[in-house]
């Protein structure tokens, strides 16, 4: 196994991780924009399941349960490119979407 040393070194960089970078006040900031961003795109798909590629959209018997997992199903097999792309093309009016999609994030 691991001696002490590097054990302790080891609990102590995962302590220092957790405080500074996964738990710190940026990041809990990132992560509730990025939960935004999701529950947009849950509530765009949900009004819009036509958008949905055809793998995702649900038969006329699949019932509310089974749309809302192949909703959360697609957003969560996004990449965050891809999910942020998705965002500005289908919930940002026309003016944002020229100025933001000429390169900035693509």
């Amino acid at each position: 196994g691991m001696s002490a040393e590097r054990t302790e070194a080891m609990l102590a960089l995962r302590a220092w991780m957790f405080e500074t970078v996964y738990l710190s006040p940026a990041q809990r900031e990132k992560d509730a924009k990025v939960a935004h961003l999701v529950g947009e795109l849950a509530d765009y798909y949900r009004a819009h399941p036509g958008a949905l590629p055809l793998d995702y959209r649900v038969a006329d018997d699949g019932g509310a349960e089974d749309a809302e997992r192949r909703i959360l199903d697609y957003i969560a097999g996004m990449t965050d490119r891809f999910a942020l792309k998705t965002y500005m093309e289908c919930l940002l009016p026309a003016p944002y979407k020229a100025h933001l999609m000429d390169g900035i994030f693509f």
